[in-house]
């Protein structure tokens, strides 16, 4: 089963998200803070990581110029 985990700091936003993407047979994980989000990863090894890129105090597109960190 694919992994997904959602970062997103909207708690009515995630939830919907979880519930329709758990709904086609993935297993959805939800992170609320973003700094857990780096054990959050080590622990479950998302397949793939929606991310809020407009969380508050955090610069979301900074991943992405190196996402094996």
């Amino acid at each position: 089963m694919y992994k997904i985990m959602i970062v997103e700091d909207d708690a009515s936003l995630a939830k919907a998200l979880q519930k329709t993407i758990s709904s086609w047979d993935y297993d959805v994980r939800c992170v609320k803070r973003f700094d857990a989000v780096t054990d959050e990863c080590r622990e479950i090894e998302p397949h793939l990581v929606i991310m809020d890129i407009m969380l508050p105090f955090y610069n979301a597109k900074e991943p992405l110029s190196n996402p094996t960190q």
